[in-house]
């Protein structure tokens, strides 16, 4: 499999995982934006590019 079939798919897997998350969990945002929802959303996004950089470095290797 090429080096761009095999990033995509690992950079796809993991916005899946974030967006089955958001549509399954019982998070929602409110209008402003609590401390803690952005707080949790910053977690999200941090846990989101170490899963990616995993993968890729499992896909790349």
């Amino acid at each position: 499999m090429s080096l761009f079939w095999r990033i995509f798919l690992l950079n796809a897997a993991v916005l899946v995982a974030a967006g089955a998350l958001l549509l399954l969990g019982p998070i929602t945002v409110s209008t402003p934006v609590l401390l803690t929802e952005a707080m949790i959303l910053t977690g999200g996004i941090a846990f989101m590019l170490a899963a990616n950089a995993a993968l890729l470095r499992l896909g790349l290797f």
